[in-house]
């Protein structure tokens, strides 16, 4: 017995059988441009003397360099598996970006505690704190779907 199957449900098979993760995937990469946001929150809020340099430098590297970038990982994840290995190695360098933050954060909260000020008032650090981990959570997902791959 042989089923004929109309084009239109074929065209729409073929749609929904894309790995569910490359469709979260994507947008949650973009999302990390956000993080050229933080960097410019850094920045301001070091030009209110609110933010010790050797933090606002840490961010203004994170945001540059990962956030900046997030565009171009986002739109490698798409292309072939070669490219999904350079997206990942700009996962390796978010993750090391975010503990170079974390560093530098802890160095002046011990050395100059009164220097962070800004993100024990309000929720500033409970914010910035939350932002860091839904950071790295993004990038170990996509570590993780690039390895299973």
């Amino acid at each position: 017995m042989m089923t004929q199957t109309s084009p239109a449900l074929m065209t729409a098979s073929n749609t929904v059988t894309l790995p569910s993760t490359e469709r979260v995937l994507t947008p949650a990469l973009l999302a990390q441009a956000a993080r050229l946001g933080l960097a410019v929150g850094a920045l301001h809020l070091y030009d209110m003397g609110s933010l010790p340099l050797m933090v606002t430098v840490a961010a203004l590297l994170d945001g540059v360099l990962v956030g900046g970038t997030a565009a171009v990982a986002a739109a490698l994840v798409r292309m072939g598996r070669g490219m999904r290995l350079v997206a990942a190695g700009w996962s390796v360098v978010g993750l090391c970006s975010l503990i170079h933050v974390a560093a530098r954060l802890a160095v002046v909260a011990r050395d100059y505690p009164g220097d962070l000020a800004v993100l024990t008032q309000g929720s500033a650090g409970a914010w910035l704190a939350l932002a860091g981990a839904v950071a790295a959570a993004i990038h170990v997902v996509h570590l993780s779907t690039v390895r299973g791959r």
